[in-house]
């Protein structure tokens, strides 16, 4: 194998350039818990020979790639691989559970030589939460994700609805309340997070199948994507990338990254969550008389979407970001040590 290769725990066969150049180790769906035991094991035998490693931020319930490196971390450093943690950065939680995750993140920081959060705008709140120098640090674009597959059928015609959807860190309470007010508006949710919640008559909520969650997106008059206040972390891209780039009328809430991926506000109406943001929201995006500044506003996000929020250029960049790392590691390295080797999973 060729100095450029490294191992990874993401699999990315759509990128050429990222095939070539990566060992996968598989991940299975939903693994089970000694799966994931089983899977830091498959790290660490990796790691003997890998010359540099890219390991998800955000898999499992064990979190095994974070369990890999807190065992890296006491080998010797010409020992270990250059390591680069990328996707979702954490969120850190109050009390003794935040100690306890502020201890495991310490120790696997040793090990680990950059991190890839999704927005520049976190970058200190992620410093200072975990102690991590913000200098091991370097921005990864997220990608908007509907494919050419799932946008090829004819859009269906507009209807006479507010779509809102997503599962992680979503908070609907909010929206819910301002549809209170807007009983001439019809909210649809795709979350599984309202099943035992009552509703007012204008909201329903349920889980959809992809193809039908996609398909009430692109029906939908307005998308809104209330995503909890108070986090450290950015969250939410896929969605509202996805809504910008279907030239929706796109409503999100405040929170880190979102000015950065919305050019400050102009291809999204930026709102703080409150049950009245959303009102004045949803009434600008509907009036008649606001129809050229918001068709303008979408015209821009869908640019932004499909020019910068690609999946080539997240792709192209993760490479960047690695081929810096393995670069600027050497000049920490004992002096007469020059290079790891690189391996094949069955070597």
């Amino acid at each position: 194998m060729g100095e450029k290769k490294f191992v990874s725990t993401f699999d990315y066969p759509d990128s050429p350039s990222f095939r070539e150049r990566s060992v996968v180790i598989p991940v299975k769906q939903c693994p089970s818990i000694l799966e994931e035991i089983k899977h830091v094991f498959t790290i660490l035998r990796a790691a003997k020979r890998a010359r540099a490693m890219l390991l998800d931020s955000a898999s499992g319930r064990l979190q095994p790639e974070l369990l890999a490196c807190i065992i890296m971390g006491f080998w010797s450093k010409p020992r270990r691989p250059v390591i680069i943690m990328a996707g979702d950065m954490w969120h850190k939680d109050q009390g003794l559970r935040g100690k306890l995750q502020t201890i495991i993140l310490k120790l696997a920081d040793r090990a680990i030589f950059r991190y890839a959060p999704l927005s520049r705008e976190e970058f200190p709140y992620f410093s200072k939460a975990w102690g991590i120098a913000e200098k091991k640090l370097r921005f990864l674009p997220y990608f908007y994700t509907f494919t050419a597959d799932d946008l090829q059928s004819t859009p269906p015609p507009l209807e006479d609805f507010v779509f809102a959807g997503g599962n992680t860190h979503r908070d609907y309470k909010p929206l819910i309340e301002a549809m209170e007010s807007l009983p001439q508006h019809t909210l649809i949710i795709g979350s599984r997070l309202l099943c035992d919640t009552k509703l007012p008559p204008n909201v329903k909520a349920q889980q959809f199948v992809r193809d039908e969650y996609i398909r009430l997106m692109r029906a939908a008059q307005i998308v809104v994507i209330p995503i909890r206040q108070g986090l450290i972390r950015s969250t939410g891209h896929q969605t509202y990338l996805n809504a910008m780039l279907l030239k929706k009328p796109t409503i999100v809430n405040n929170i880190l990254g979102v000015r950065e991926y919305t050019k400050n506000g102009q291809s999204a109406i930026i709102v703080d969550g409150t049950p009245e943001s959303y009102i004045e929201a949803i009434k600008k995006a509907s009036n008649p008389e606001n129809k050229t500044e918001i068709e303008q506003m979408c015209e821009l996000g869908c640019g932004l979407a499909s020019g910068q929020y690609t999946f080539e250029n997240h792709a192209n960049r993760l490479l960047e970001i690695i081929d810096e790392a393995i670069t600027d590691y050497y000049q920490y390295l004992p002096q007469g040590v020059s290079h790891f080797p690189t391996i094949g999973l069955s070597s």
